[in-house]
């Protein structure tokens, strides 16, 4: 059997490690399965982008069940961070909504994304305006 001290010093520096990792934004692994949020997200389950070649882009959701949704277009960059070229507050009939504008730029990518209190966060696919 180990000495009392031991134990301590092995729970310090396991404690140590793990609250290090925390800190990265890693977390300790809680069984040797997949994460289920990795295996059942879904990206654009209820919200899809088109955008036409001259940068018109219609946002388009379906099976919400909130009725007010907030809606956003953005840019992505090369290093992976986005700016918002629009946005809007939006009514659903019966769960669906559709948007159109005009403000997409040529040879940039675009994500759409959607907030609802009652249906969380949702993003499209990511799609590149070619003229």
């Amino acid at each position: 059997m180990k000495k009392p001290i031991t134990w301590r010093l092995l729970i310090l520096v396991a404690g140590t490690l793990l609250g290090l990792l925390a800190g990265l934004g890693f977390s300790a692994p809680a069984t040797a399965a997949a994460p289920s949020s990795f295996v059942t997200a879904s990206f654009g389950a209820g919200l899809d982008l088109d955008i036409t070649y001259n940068g018109t882009f219609v946002v388009k959701g379906r099976y919400y069940k909130a009725e007010k949704v907030y809606v956003k277009v953005v840019r992505i960059n090369k290093n992976g961070r986005y700016n918002v070229v629009a946005h809007k507050h939006l009514q659903t009939r019966k769960g669906n909504f559709e948007w159109s504008g005009n403000k997409l730029q040529c040879g940039k990518t675009y994500q759409a994304h959607s907030y609802s209190y009652k249906d969380g966060w949702d993003s499209s696919r990511t799609l590149h305006v070619s003229c």
